[in-house]
C-alpha cells in the first residue's frame, strides 16, 4: 500500500515540475516578444513623432497666451458715461403790470384761495378788469356810471376784483421733461355770481404745451362779484399766466 502511495506522489510531483517549467518558459517567451516589439516601434520613429506633435501644440498655446497679454496691455479703459443733468427746479416769480402767475413745474400741487395784490387799485385784484364803454350807462341794467378810458380804448382797467378760489395750473409733465417755458394770455368773463365763463386765449408762447392747462385752471376760478350801484355786474378780465423754470 505504501509503495502505491509513494509512486502516486512521485508521479504527481513529476507532472507539476513539468507544468511549472513549461509555464516559466512561456512567460519568458512572452516577455522577450514584448521587448522585441517595443524595440521595433522605436526604430520606426513613431514615439518620437508623437513627442514632436505634443511639443508643437504647447509652443502654439504659449504664443497665444503672449498675444493675449500684449493685446490686453494696449487696450484703453472705457470712458465713464456722462450722467444726465437734472432738470432745473421750478420757482414762482411776479412781473409788474398785468397779473402774471409763475406756475411751478410740479405735478398735483394746488394752492387754493390765493390773493395776488397789484399796484393798480387799493385792494386785492387778479388781472386787468376791462369794462366796455358801450356798457357804461346803457349796456348794463341801471348803468354803471363809470368814466371813459383816457386813451379812448374800448376797455377800461379801473375796477377791482377779489379772488375767492384761485387754483394755479399744473405744469404740464411733457413741458417739464423738455425743459420748456411759456406764457398764456387769457380773457374771460366773470359773471354776477363770480363764476368764470367764455375763456379765450388772446396771446401765447408755446400755446400747444401750456394752453389747455391754463384754460382748464382759470375756468375753475371764482371771484367775489363786482358790485356797482348796489348790484352785482359781470365784467371782462384779462390775465397773463407765466410758466417758468429756475436755472
Amino acid at each position: 500500500m505504501s509503495l502505491l502511495l509513494q509512486k502516486w506522489i512521485n508521479d504527481r510531483a513529476k507532472r507539476f515540475g513539468i507544468s511549472a517549467g513549461g509555464a516559466l518558459l512561456i512567460t519568458l517567451g512572452i516577455f522577450w516578444l514584448m521587448q522585441y516589439m517595443i524595440g521595433v516601434d522605436n526604430k520606426d520613429g513613431k514615439v518620437e513623432k508623437s513627442f514632436e506633435i505634443t511639443d508643437f501644440v504647447r509652443i502654439k498655446q504659449r504664443g497665444t497666451e503672449v498675444e493675449h497679454k500684449q493685446r490686453a496691455k494696449h487696450r484703453k479703459p472705457p470712458k465713464p458715461e456722462k450722467q444726465p443733468k437734472s432738470p432745473p427746479k421750478p420757482s414762482a416769480t411776479r412781473m409788474p403790470g398785468s397779473t402774471k402767475h409763475t406756475i411751478p413745474s410740479q405735478i398735483n400741487i394746488q394752492i387754493p384761495n390765493v390773493k395776488l395784490p397789484l399796484s393798480m387799485g387799493s385792494g386785492p385784484v387778479l388781472g386787468d378788469v376791462f369794462i366796455p364803454k358801450e356798457a357804461i350807462g346803457k349796456g348794463m341794467k341801471g348803468g354803471l356810471g363809470l368814466p371813459s378810458a383816457a386813451d379812448g380804448s374800448d376797455f377800461m382797467d379801473e375796477r377791482e376784483l377779489t379772488p375767492l378760489v384761485q387754483i394755479p395750473p399744473f405744469y404740464p409733465p411733457e413741458a417739464k421733461m423738455l425743459g420748456r417755458e411759456g406764457m398764456i394770455e387769457l380773457e374771460y368773463t366773470v359773471t354776477e355770481k363770480g363764476l368764470v365763463k367764455d375763456v379765450v386765449i388772446v396771446g401765447a408762447k408755446n400755446r400747444k404745451l401750456f394752453g389747455q392747462a391754463a384754460m382748464r385752471a382759470v375756468s375753475k376760478w371764482k371771484y367775489k362779484p363786482l358790485i356797482v350801484d348796489g348790484k352785482p355786474v359781470q365784467v371782462r378780465v384779462k390775465v397773463i399766466i407765466q410758466f417758468e423754470l429756475t436755472q
